[in-house]
């Protein structure tokens, strides 16, 4: 008797899989994971989603940097760095609170 969970966000399932035909029938519908031309065109989407995120957030640092220094002024350029620290300092707290939580 082997047993199978499956789960989403509406409806939680536990499934036994109590005959060979129930194992083999699972098998054969997840079949398509393992062929090695469903696999290229799972990475290659996964490809294409993670580089259209990365055109549009590889700007966002300079462009916060330009809005930061826009904001400071000539006369404040001197706390640029401070502010900078800050960003840093943030991730780490989050981190921390993330694992911790």
């Amino acid at each position: 008797m082997t047993w199978l969970s499956t789960s989403n966000s509406t409806d939680h399932t536990e499934v036994w899989l109590q005959s060979a035909s129930d194992q083999e029938r699972l098998r054969q519908d997840l079949e398509w994971l393992y062929e090695p031309r469903s696999a290229f065109r799972v990475f290659i989407i996964c490809l294409l989603i993670i580089c259209g995120g990365e055109l549009f957030q590889s700007p966002t640092t300079a462009m916060s940097d330009a809005a930061t220094l826009q904001i400071l002024g000539r006369d404040e350029l001197d706390k640029y760095g401070a502010q900078r620290a800050w960003g840093p300092l943030g991730w780490a707290s989050w981190c921390v609170l993330s694992y911790c939580s």
